[in-house]
């Protein structure tokens, strides 16, 4: 009997209960994170690989648990914003609700121009869902606080519908022409975007040239305000800051999810 004890005991604290316990310590404090995706899929892709990434993890299980429901098939969100498409808010609720009833405790959605919709998305879901537009403000105001004047690279339905209007009460507001603006979309929309055929040397130079007017006109820090153009564009190239929201975003997520205490990666902006 007293051999069994032993036996038992030396189970109980040997390697594989130590893993057991560090396991479960792992998904006590961390919440489920759960992904709006598909807005486009290499962007979400791109979310994906940044946690991964900035999470300071040691080995599997100090990662998060991260669902993404990527589906391509939501609504163009600038079509819709413009009056010539559907909305995409019943398939974002959609996901919302695949992504809450699969136990997501708190969601993200890597699209800036669906941001649009979120005040309604939130409404319907009773999880949090992080906003990329607020949480790109808040790190804009903590690391530059001596900018005044900031360049918006974006879709036209983020521009038309004003997802950024909260900037305007604390920083000057640059964005491009109506010319250049064509640029911007066919760069992501284009035959040679990056929606359309993945990164490609056209899509950067059109970018390229619109970051340097912006530059010119007085930009003294840039918000890559669409989540295609972070794929594009090279920021260490650019003699300003470019504050990548994927990367933003996905510091919000890891910091979210681990109750406020992680400590990221570095990563270029």
């Amino acid at each position: 009997m007293r051999l069994m004890k032993s036996i038992k005991t030396q189970q109980d604290s040997g390697p594989e209960r130590r893993i057991r316990t560090e396991e479960d310590r792992c998904r006590e404090r961390t919440h489920v994170v759960g992904i709006i995706g598909g807005m486009g899929p290499a962007a979400t892709c791109q979310l994906f690989k940044h946690i991964i990434d900035m999470t300071p993890a040691r080995c599997d299980q100090d990662h998060l648990h991260v669902f993404i429901d990527s589906n391509p098939g939501v609504p163009d969100r600038t079509k819709a914003i413009l009056g010539m498409g559907p909305s995409p808010l019943p398939w974002l609720l959609s996901s919302a609700k695949i992504l809450e009833a699969a136990g997501a405790e708190v969601l993200a959605m890597p699209c800036v121009t669906a941001h649009n919709f979120i005040d309604e998305l939130r409404h319907e879901v009773s999880v949090r869902i992080l906003n990329i537009v607020e949480e790109t403000q808040n790190y804009l105001t903590l690391n530059f606080s001596e900018v005044d004047r900031v360049g918006l690279l974006a879709t036209t339905g983020t521009l038309s519908a004003d997802v950024f209007c909260q900037l305007r009460s604390r920083y000057t507001i640059l964005v491009p022409s109506e010319e250049d603006q064509l640029d911007v979309m066919v760069a992501i929309y284009g035959p040679e975007g990056v929606k359309t055929c993945g990164v490609t040397q056209t899509a950067y130079e059109l970018l390229e040239k619109v970051i340097q007017r912006l530059i010119n006109r007085g930009a003294e820090a840039l918000i890559a305000a669409c989540t295609e153009i972070p794929l594009v564009i090279r920021p260490d190239r650019t003699r300003i800051p470019i504050l990548d929201t994927l990367l933003i975003l996905a510091e919000a997520i890891i910091k979210e999810a681990s109750g406020g205490g992680a400590s990221f990666k570095a990563q270029r902006r």
